[in-house]
């Protein structure tokens, strides 16, 4: 039989406004806790009866029948698309990476077995750990949409070791240019393109922060730049608008750029060079960035590494943690610890100034006595 219960006490002061929480078992055992999302009592009852009348009833005797691939467009379409800014990714992962292996299945046969065996066969193809953590991820999210909608009893992630999934990368892999690399890259790039990677390089903004960017929002008198939009997306990835420094460096490479920069309906700072429309990255995108790296003689690495490039050298010279966590817009200050090894000097120094030696006595020389003994001689 099922209770109603709540997760504090009647002396927490919390227990008015605590919401009751409800537990009852679905068939087959599993016991499950939810969250009735009132403060009234009686309400809470209610939903628990009709929780236990619905496993009694065998609405779920045939959890698991539905084929995978209805509920995964069911998810995208229902959820996904109005939702999450990812969807399009979303899309791609599950028509590359989880239509074939798991469309015709039933839920029931998407098993910890077939993840390991999905896991397997990604890495074998080529497949980065981090391209296999967010395929898996988004697999998670769908079967897990499927058990609240009592469409499966228990998703198989459950019974998932950490030993069975790709490592995630140590805070400090990633890859950066060096200051060499940097200016390489500066002076390979064609003259309209450059100011783009300049900004890059020198503010650390998202590639799609820097698509999206107008002049309207570029104050070259106060040395700003808000950024409040990604690509045509009325908000950043953050979710939150910021400002950016213009350094001085920065300043006249977009002061002479504003002069000769394209002119377009919404005023974009960085149009697309042949359409003069707003740039999109993309596989296009990325070739011209690899075609970049060559001719500059540099690493090939991503255009994202930009972005740590500039986050890496800004804490080398001396940079705040606390500082670069606003100007990159992380919404913790984790996400930007990851650059702290980088200032090394910067931390020893803040080190330095702890001292809890006991004040040292003042060194009384002969010379000191005599001056002093002739001082009260005098003043007598």
């Amino acid at each position: 039989m099922g209770t109603i219960f709540k997760r504090v006490t009647r002396a927490d002061p919390r227990w008015r406004d605590s919401p009751w929480q409800i537990r009852y078992r679905r068939l087959g055992g599993r016991l499950v806790y939810e969250s009735a999302k009132t403060t009234s009592k009686s309400a809470a009852k209610d939903l628990l009866t009709r929780r236990e009348a619905a496993a009694q009833s065998g609405k779920l005797a045939e959890a698991g029948t539905a084929r995978f691939a209805d509920v995964a467009k069911r998810w995208l379409d229902d959820y996904s698309k109005p939702r999450l800014r990812s969807h399009a990714d979303n899309v791609y992962r599950y028509e590359v990476h989880l239509a074939e292996p798991f469309g015709a299945l039933r839920l029931r046969d998407v098993t910890t077995t077939a993840i390991k065996a999905l896991t397997a066969k990604m890495l074998t193809d080529g497949s980065s750990p981090a391209t296999v953590r967010r395929v898996l991820a988004l697999l998670r999210v769908i079967l897990n949409h499927a058990v609240a909608d009592d469409l499966l009893g228990e998703s198989p992630f459950r019974r998932l070791r950490r030993q069975d999934l790709p490592r995630e990368p140590h805070a400090h892999e990633y890859n950066w240019f060096t200051l060499e690399e940097v200016r390489k890259l500066l002076e390979a790039a064609e003259p309209r393109e450059r100011p783009f990677l300049a900004t890059a390089v020198y503010t650390g903004m998202r590639r799609g922060e820097l698509c999206g960017l107008r002049w309207q929002e570029v104050d070259l008198d106060a040395g700003r730049i808000r950024v409040s939009r990604s690509y045509a997306n009325p908000t950043t990835k953050g979710g939150e608008p910021r400002v950016v420094p213009i350094g001085a460096q920065l300043h006249p490479i977009l002061a002479a750029w504003q002069k000769n920069c394209p002119t377009t309906e919404e005023g974009l700072c960085f149009p697309d060079p042949l359409t003069a429309k707003m740039r999109y990255g993309g596989s296009a995108f990325t070739r011209e960035f690899e075609a970049l790296c060559k001719r500059a003689g540099v690493r090939r690495l991503r255009w994202h590494d930009t972005r740590h490039t500039f986050a890496t050298h800004y804490m080398r010279a001396g940079g705040n943690l606390y500082n670069l966590k606003a100007i990159l817009g992380h919404s913790t200050i984790t996400l930007t610890e990851r650059y702290a090894h980088h200032a090394p000097e910067f931390m020893q120094a803040d080190v330095d100034r702890l001292d809890f030696r006991p004040p040292e006595k003042p060194v009384v020389g002969l010379d000191d006595v005599r001056r002093h003994r002739a001082g009260e001689q005098a003043g007598e």
